[in-house]
């Protein structure tokens, strides 16, 4: 599996999570690194903010990271994702529990939830941070790291982030959350491009 780092560009040291933090843990590092010793780097945030409390959005969460990202099949195939098939109990507690080209690296349920992935042209991680605003709300951060290795990696980065697909993809995931978990009090793209 990954190992759960991320390197500080600032002061050039690498600093784990740790363990059971909670959410005011920020993974606004440039690269997180894997345990294969090559750094993910960073790609965009998103987030919302949520009229619901932090554990109904935590249930909401599940529901469509479990439901919006399983792949097609022959989307799947022709990706060669790792993991292939889901796996696991994504209605409660969904450590160590897989979907097609997502495995679930870590949860601190209701705060944290890092998903690993990778294919023929990337790798990376999808991780999302849950955080209450007050008033019964949550703001949810998706915050996007990947490499995308050799020719074929860059034209892939090109179609899929460079074409802004994968900016639509995130921002709708976060869309259906907020009317999942409760209608959405106000929506903070907060995009940057970290190419």
């Amino acid at each position: 599996m990954y190992g759960l780092a991320a390197f500080s560009v600032e002061s050039n040291s690498l600093e784990r999570r740790p363990s059971g933090t909670s959410a005011a843990y920020r993974t606004d590092k440039r690269v997180m690194a894997t345990n294969d010793g090559e750094g993910l780097e960073f790609i965009d945030e998103h987030s919302i903010l949520v009229r619901a409390d932090r554990d109904e959005t935590w249930r909401a969460l599940l529901r469509i990271v479990r439901t919006d990202l399983t792949g097609a099949s022959w989307f799947v195939r022709a990706l060669g994702v790792w993991p292939a098939e889901t796996r696991g109990d994504w209605s409660s507690d969904p450590s160590g529990a897989t979907l097609p080209g997502f495995a679930v690296s870590e949860v601190v349920a209701p705060t944290w939830l890092d998903l690993r992935g990778r294919h023929r042209f990337a790798r990376y991680a999808l991780v999302f941070e849950l955080d209450e605003a007050g008033a019964g709300c949550t703001t949810v951060r998706a915050r996007t790291f990947a490499v995308f290795p050799g020719i074929a990696g860059r034209a892939y980065r090109a179609l899929v982030i460079g074409s802004r697909a994968h900016r639509w993809i995130v921002r709708r995931l976060l869309r259906r959350l907020a009317r999942s978990a409760g209608a959405p009090k106000a929506s903070t793209p907060g995009y940057f491009d970290g190419a």
